[in-house]
C-alpha cells in the first residue's frame, strides 16, 4: 500500500510586501487577482509548480475559472499580468508554470508521523521498564538487608560500595553512546547526507531536506553522482548569479532530482572555468 503524503505552501510573511504583489493589488481589481494567484499556487503544490488539467489537455482560462471558483474576466485579467510579471509562464505544449512555487513547497508522508509516534512510545515504555527494573530491586535489597546479620551487612555494604562504583564506572563508559537522540550513531546513509548537507550551497530546512534524502532510491549507487553533479552546479553561472538567487532549495533539488540534469557540456566547462582561474591565480602571484 502506498503511503499518503501532505503538501504546504511556505508563504513567506512578507508575501503582501512584496514589490510585485503590491504592484498587483494597485491595479483595478488587483485584490481579486492576487486572490486568483495564490489559489493557482495550491493548486499547483503537489505538482511541482506546474499545472495542466491532464497529459493529454492543458488547462483553458474557462477551466482555470471553474477549478479556481473564479470570474472569467478576472481570470483573463490575471494570466495577462502574471504572466507580464514572471509569476506564470505558459510552455509549448500549455502546460501552466509557477516558477516561484517551487521554491516554496514541502512535503511531508503520514508514515513520517506515524515513524515518530512508534519510536517515542518505544522510549516510554523503555524508560518505564527501567524505572520498574530499580523500584523491584531497591525493594528485594531492603527485604534482605533487614534480615542479615551485622556482619554479612558490613560484607553486603562492602560489596555494594563495589557494585555502584562498577554501576558508575559501567555508565560512565555507556554515557559515551549517544543517548535520548541528542546525538546518533551515524550509518552509511547519515554520513551521506551530512557530506551532501555539507557541500550544499544553501542550507535551507535540513530536516526536511534529510528526510528527502534518505528516501532518493538506491541511494549508495548514484551518490557519487549527486556529488560530482553538485560540485559541477556549485561553479556554474546560474547558480552564481545574482548572489546565488537561483539556488534550488535542497529539498527541491533532491525531489526533482536535479543531480540527472548535468550534462557533459557543463563538466566540460567547469574544468575549463577551473584552469583557466588556475591560470590567473598563477599569473597574479
Amino acid at each position: 500500500m502506498s503511503e499518503k503524503r501532505y503538501y504546504w505552501l511556505k508563504l513567506q510573511k512578507d508575501f503582501f510586501k512584496r514589490h510585485d504583489i503590491k504592484y498587483i493589488e494597485t491595479l483595478p481589481n488587483g485584490r481579486e487577482i492576487t486572490h486568483f494567484y495564490l489559489k493557482l499556487m495550491v493548486e499547483s503544490v503537489d505538482h511541482e509548480g506546474e499545472l495542466r488539467f491532464s497529459p493529454e489537455l492543458p488547462y483553458s482560462e474557462a477551466m482555470l475559472a471553474s477549478v479556481t471558483d473564479t470570474p472569467t474576466d478576472i481570470v483573463e485579467a490575471g494570466m495577462a499580468v502574471l504572466k507580464e510579471l514572471g509569476l506564470v509562464k505558459v510552455d509549448e505544449d500549455g502546460t501552466i508554470v509557477l516558477p516561484k512555487v517551487v521554491k516554496m513547497i514541502d512535503s511531508a508522508a503520514d508514515t513520517d508521523e506515524a515513524r515518530r509516534a512508534k519510536r517515542y512510545r518505544e522510549r516510554k515504555k523503555a524508560e518505564r521498564d527501567e524505572t520498574s527494573q530499580e523500584n523491584v530491586t531497591g525493594v528485594t535489597d531492603n527485604v534482605t538487608n533487614s534480615h542479615e546479620s551485622k556482619s554479612k551487612s558490613k560484607s553486603k555494604s562492602k560489596s555494594k560500595s563495589k557494585s555502584i562504583k562498577e554501576n558508575i564506572e559501567e555508565k560512565s563508559v555507556v554515557s559515551l553512546i549517544p543517548q535520548n537522540g541528542s546525538e546518533k550513531l551515524l550509518t552509511d546513509t547519515d554520513k551521506m547526507f551530512l557530506e551532501f548537507w555539507d557541500a550544499y550551497p544553501r542550507k535551507v530546512d535540513k530536516t526536511g531536506s534529510e528526510r528527502a534524502f534518505k528516501r532518493i532510491p538506491k541511494l549508495k549507487e548514484v551518490f557519487p553522482n549527486i556529488m560530482s553533479a553538485l560540485e559541477v552546479q556549485k561553479n556554474s553561472e546560474q547558480w552564481n548569479k545574482n548572489n546565488g538567487q537561483f539556488i534550488p532549495h535542497p529539498t527541491t533539488y533532491i525531489h526533482q532530482q536535479r543531480w540527472e540534469t548535468v550534462t557533459e557540456h557543463d563538466e566540460l566547462q567547469t574544468k575549463i572555468n577551473e584552469i583557466v582561474k588556475a591560470n590567473i591565480d598563477d599569473f597574479l602571484v
